[in-house]
């Protein structure tokens, strides 16, 4: 049974699933192979969370993609066994999870904006003045 997890790289696992601290949720499909009479977990392999959508049962789908487009309808269901569904604080009216990185937003959209209207006021009044003096 030990020899399972051998062959999983834990470190990249581990970084993936803490992610979803960051962007609120991340999926990650499970390869299988087959092995005498066993099914055996051998990769684990992050996926986009642009390909994914909960429907109104807040279950993951595999959202629809056509013409380059990705749909915002039910989407397909997912095969059981396939894929993890790792969240950070899930409710049942947000099942995409608390996203830490969206609270940065507002404050650096802000700086990034200070930033720049600094500047711009510098390169138009910032000059520096000529001062000259003589004797009378």
């Amino acid at each position: 049974m030990e020899e399972i997890f051998t062959e999983i790289d834990f470190n990249d696992l581990i970084s993936e699933i803490m992610d979803a601290i960051f962007f609120g949720y991340v999926v990650q499909e499970i390869e299988w192979e087959k092995e005498q009479s066993k099914l055996i977990p051998k990769k684990l392999i992050g996926k986009p969370q642009e390909w994914f959508i909960f429907d109104k049962r807040n279950e993951l789908r595999m959202r629809k993609y056509k013409n380059g487009y990705y749909f915002f309808e039910e989407g397909e269901k997912l095969p059981p066994y396939k894929f993890i569904l790792t969240q950070h604080k899930p409710t049942f009216t947000n099942p995409y999870g608390e996203k830490i990185l969206s609270r940065c937003y507002w404050p650096v959209q802000l700086k990034k904006g200070g930033i720049e209207f600094w500047q711009l006021m510098m390169e138009r009044y910032g000059m520096p003045y000529l001062v000259g003096r003589y004797p009378n």
